[in-house]
């Protein structure tokens, strides 16, 4: 799948996590299952993380872009 070879391109960068500070908060997003089976892989393989910090991290990377 395309979501595959794009991850690929970069396996090799090192996974930086921002120190995340106050109080977090529960939220109910619907997400395709083939993106919860990868993400659920990919934090099975960085149990050193807290999977609300690889989610903030990746929303916030996500809105840098974007915004």
């Amino acid at each position: 799948s395309d979501l595959k070879s794009q991850n690929n391109l970069h396996k090799h960068q090192d996974l930086k996590i921002d120190k995340f500070e106050g109080d977090a908060t529960s939220r109910s997003y619907k997400i395709y299952q083939d993106i919860q089976t990868e993400f659920k892989r990919f934090c099975e393989k960085h149990k050193q993380y807290k999977v609300q910090d690889l989610v903030s991290q990746a929303f916030k990377e996500f809105i840098d872009k974007y915004e």
